[in-house]
């Protein structure tokens, strides 16, 4: 995100986050934060909607998760099948 078209604005939003001395941190850094999103708006091209990127991780995670518990059932049956020549 540092290098693209709305790095800068990325990077000044970072910046004050990581320097904050809110209470709740971040929170002197609104305009900054708020600057970094216009940007991401003017350049849908580049920066995909929050939509659009949750899906994308929910379909991430649930392919992960399907490949995790074949994983497991295939390690259960090789060890059925030692566990019946024993």
């Amino acid at each position: 995100m540092a290098y693209g078209p709305c790095g800068e604005q990325f990077k000044d939003a970072f910046s004050c986050f990581v320097k904050s001395t809110e209470e709740i941190k971040g929170q002197d850094c609104l305009q900054a934060f708020g600057a970094m999103q216009d940007c991401f708006k003017e350049h849908p091209d580049v920066y995909k909607d929050d939509k659009d990127l949750d899906e994308e991780v929910a379909n991430e995670k649930g392919s992960k998760e399907r490949s995790e518990k074949k994983s497991i059932e295939d390690n259960d049956d090789e060890e059925g099948t030692v566990d019946e020549v024993k």
